[in-house]
């Protein structure tokens, strides 16, 4: 009974110390940075050449998939698909916005 009251206490006490010892993984970056177009736009061509993404790795990794026709150059629009994009001077769908003489339909009439 002794021994066997002995063995349960050696493998709590074995339990905890690989508890004790075991580590967490280091936690995902839930906040990462963003990158806006305009600044990597280094001449303002309106486009981002390889040479303007080299300070950033990350995005000279992504830049190939990025280039859909490649040109080498990657466009706002192509620019706003990497997944650290910020703001990417997309134009707007025109399908999507409003219409009429600049939000005159929801003017009152005051006639």
């Amino acid at each position: 009974m002794k021994i066997a009251m002995h063995f349960g206490r050696l493998v709590l006490a074995i339990t905890f110390a690989a508890a004790a010892g075991a580590q967490t993984p280091p936690a995902q970056n839930q906040n990462p940075t963003l990158f806006d177009f305009k600044p990597m736009d280094i001449n303002s061509d309106g486009r981002v050449s390889l040479e303007e993404a080299k300070p950033n790795s990350e995005l000279v990794r992504a830049f190939e998939a990025l280039d859909l026709n490649h040109d080498d150059f990657l466009t706002p629009l192509e620019f706003s698909r990497w997944s650290r994009a910020g703001k990417s001077l997309v134009p707007s769908d025109p399908t999507t916005a409003p219409s009429g003489s600049n939000g005159a339909q929801h003017m009152p009439d005051t006639r």
